[in-house]
């Protein structure tokens, strides 16, 4: 759990600064290329701010991610946003999956 981590992303959203923190940090097994791998988890529900829960996903996903990969400097990094808990197992292990596999987020 991201709790008192200090990991954010900055996003803006309707023209203001925000820090988006998610809810989760999964740091995946090693593997043999020995390159770091962590995946980001945001839980979203229902009762968020549809616009706001955009512009964190939209920055994370499209900005920040690419940014931070192509530093190439902490690893590979994915971004996974769980919004059906039936298929929270299901979105995060295709998610990690993909991490593994090389496959941009």
């Amino acid at each position: 759990k991201n709790d008192h981590l200090g990991f954010t992303i900055p996003y803006t959203h309707k023209g203001r600064t925000h820090q988006f923190v998610p809810d989760f940090l999964v740091r995946l097994a090693p593997e043999p290329d020995g390159v770091a791998r962590m995946l980001v988890v945001e839980v979203s529900g229902g009762r968020k701010d549809q616009s706001m829960r955009a512009a964190k996903a939209d920055t994370a996903r499209d900005l920040w991610l690419p940014a931070v990969n192509n530093d190439g400097r902490w690893g590979r990094w994915g971004f996974c946003e769980v919004d059906d808990p039936t298929r929270a197992k299901l979105d995060i292990g295709a998610a990690a999956d993909a991490l593994r596999g090389g496959v941009r987020q």
